[in-house]
């Protein structure tokens, strides 16, 4: 096949076409990014349009002048308008559309006219001319965000559309120049070859234009987050910092004022009278609270080590039927222990009684009285992570006050969240926010359950429920199993 006008309009057709396809995919991954829409539409556009021009001769005249090059100039006007979008400019549809209806006015008047192709000739490199210089200015000015040394493609599309708009002005000068001659058809002369050859280029260079603009939109925008993320994480450090040494100046006060309180707790109990229970009673309850105070300042002030899920635990070798015994006497309310066998369980020694303390707390902060307020401590085998089953120490506090709604219970477990019968209490919304953290350190659970059959009489109130693994080696899950599953959870 030689390489004339007509061989040449039908690969430009075939490269828009595949253009079209490349860059609708694009298109579906990036609909975010503005513009490629825009550059789909226009480059189908052209396609049809200059598959109707190769169709001349052997399709009307209405489809294969008019419309052809109504098509075509309207794709370039589509991707002008991409263009200005993606640059993140105004579109200006309107002076787009007035050249699209001159060209068409101007068209349906000269279509059927064979001794007006010149004029058909100039009347179309025009609207070319324009819109071609249209969408050159709109990516000339590059967006202020993007850094000059990465809109490479955005600048090599920019000078195509110049040149294509003055090629467009050149063929005007050449049809001019020269006569009109009977029976000339757009397939012969070396003007309109040469011209259909730079059309080659043109689509060759908008195939591979348009992907590299958004790719180096996308990795402007990743290099911007990444700058971003950068300042947020340098902002957080200097924030945990500071929130340090807020945190170790108030642990540095505490233990002030705790030296002397306990101190003078001891300097009370050692010259009271053996005679004085209830003084002793109350100066006993009075150092018990000062030690639980001194272990939260000494283990778990830092919020950063509570929210932090890589942070291990410094477990030890804990008595739990004592934190509790210390915990139901400082609180003075009723403990009922039936556990049978060791009470000891790896836990922190500090943390862990911070969670049960809150929960503890909450209770007799919301009940209705001390001795409608009690915590009953038991083990079950329940199962672990790994499928296994392990012996875990199951806490229930029991309390007689207004209860917590159901729909209420997912979120008393949240940062801050107080429940709506709470409201009117003191409080922060921080104790079940940190009990939940500590028994999921220690790869325990908390929840809300409702008082037992026997309690209907009573307030509504509520069961605390919190499981902790007593630690040691986990066992296989016995024949026995649904048994005991059935039993833990009553």
């Amino acid at each position: 096949m030689d390489l004339d006008a007509r061989t040449l309009m039908l690969l430009v057709t075939a490269l828009f076409t595949l253009s079209t396809f490349s860059l609708g995919l694009l298109w579906r991954m990036h609909r975010h990014l503005p513009g490629v829409a825009e550059w789909t539409a226009g480059l189908g556009l052209l396609a049809s349009g200059t598959a109707l021009l190769y169709a001349r001769e052997t399709i009307p005249d209405i489809l294969s002048i008019l419309f052809a090059n109504i098509l075509t100039t309207a794709g370039v006007g589509v991707i002008a308008i991409g263009n200005q979008k993606y640059a993140g400019h105004p579109p200006t549809w309107r002076t787009v559309g007035a050249v699209i209806l001159a060209l068409f006015a101007s068209l349906t008047v000269l279509y059927d006219r064979p001794d007006h192709f010149q004029s058909r000739v100039i009347i179309v490199s025009l609207c070319l001319g324009i819109l071609s210089m249209l969408a050159a200015w709109a990516l000339a000015r590059a967006p202020r965000s993007s850094p000059r040394h990465a809109a490479l493609a955005q600048r090599a599309l920019a000078a195509t559309f110049a040149v294509n708009a003055s090629i467009n002005l050149a063929r005007i000068a050449a049809e001019l120049l020269w006569a009109p001659v009977e029976g000339r058809t757009m397939w012969v002369g070396m003007v309109t070859t040469s011209y259909f050859l730079w059309t080659v280029l043109v689509s060759f260079t908008l195939a591979s234009g348009f992907p590299l603009m958004v790719t180096e939109r996308l990795r402007n925008q990743l290099r911007r987050k990444v700058v971003d993320l950068d300042a947020a994480r340098k902002t957080a450090e200097a924030a945990l910092s500071e929130h340090r040494n807020f945190l170790s100046m108030i642990s540095h006060e505490f233990r002030t004022p705790l030296g002397i309180i306990s101190a003078a707790g001891e300097m009370i109990a050692y010259n009271l009278p053996p005679e004085d229970h209830k003084s002793a009673n109350d100066v006993a309850r009075i150092r018990r609270a000062t030690r639980r105070l001194s272990n939260l300042v000494e283990g778990c002030l830092a919020d950063e080590w509570l929210t932090t899920a890589s942070q291990s635990l410094r477990a030890q070798s804990l008595d739990l039927k004592g934190v509790l015994a210390d915990l139901a006497s400082e609180y003075d309310v009723t403990l009922r222990w039936q556990v049978g066998g060791a009470a000891q369980l790896a836990a922190d020694p500090y943390l862990l009684p911070i969670a049960l303390s809150c929960i503890i707390d909450n209770a007799c902060k919301y009940g209705q009285s001390r001795p409608g307020i009690a915590i009953e401590a038991r083990t079950r085998l329940l199962p672990t992570a790994d499928g296994h089953v392990a012996r875990h120490f199951v806490i229930d506090v029991h309390d007689d006050g207004p209860g917590i709604l159901p729909e209420e219970r997912p979120r008393v477990f949240e940062k801050y969240y107080r429940a709506a019968y709470g409201l009117h209490r003191p409080g922060t919304g921080l104790g079940l926010f940190l009990a939940r953290r500590i028994l999921d350190l220690h790869g325990g659970t908390i929840e809300i359950r409702d008082p037992l059959p026997e309690d209907a009489g009573r307030a509504r109130g509520c069961i605390v429920r919190m499981t902790v693994p007593q630690g040691g080696t986990p066992v296989e899950p016995a024949d026995d199993w649904k048994t005991t599953r059935k039993d833990a959870t009553q």
